[in-house]
């Protein structure tokens, strides 16, 4: 219940950042920093703001995580889990928050359909891993927006 609350909490603070004039600058300052800096903008201080802001949300879920696990390893965050986060963010939608939860609801989805097929689990792993990396060249050619791109002119 508590993750829940911190899982909406967040999304409503993320959603709020990116609708708002600090993520109009931040817009600015992805397509095109030299512009933004010419308009006036400290692109410098909105990097190290954005920095500041984005781990604060990773100190927090990964508080949540030690509260679960209790124990944290740190060969247990390796590169399958850095792609599996890279995986989430190109097929959801890069720039919006709904696209960020619809990629993780699918990709979390879909090993637990691998368990219904009866797929023995030495062969389920390689065949998720495989399934994550055909989804990312599939997504990458021909969704390269994502399940829900990014909103113009927001």
């Amino acid at each position: 219940m508590l993750s829940a609350a911190f899982v909406v909490l967040c999304g409503l603070a993320s959603w709020r950042i990116s609708t708002s004039p600090f993520g109009a600058v931040l817009r600015a300052i992805r397509e095109d920093e030299v512009a933004a800096q010419s308009l006036g903008k400290n692109v410098t201080r909105f990097k190290v703001l954005i920095f500041v802001l984005g781990c604060s949300l990773a100190a927090i879920a990964g508080s949540l995580y030690a509260g679960v696990a209790s124990f944290i390893d740190p060969f247990g965050f390796d590169i399958a889990e850095s792609i599996f986060i890279l995986a989430i963010v190109i097929i959801g939608g890069k720039g919006n928050v709904l696209g960020s939860i619809l990629g993780a609801v699918v990709l979390i989805a879909l090993p637990e359909l691998l368990k219904f097929l009866a797929v023995p689990s030495g062969i389920a792993d390689p065949l998720r891993r495989m399934l994550y990396g055909v989804l990312l060249i599939l997504f990458m050619r021909f969704m390269p927006s994502g399940l829900i791109p990014e909103r113009a002119g927001r």
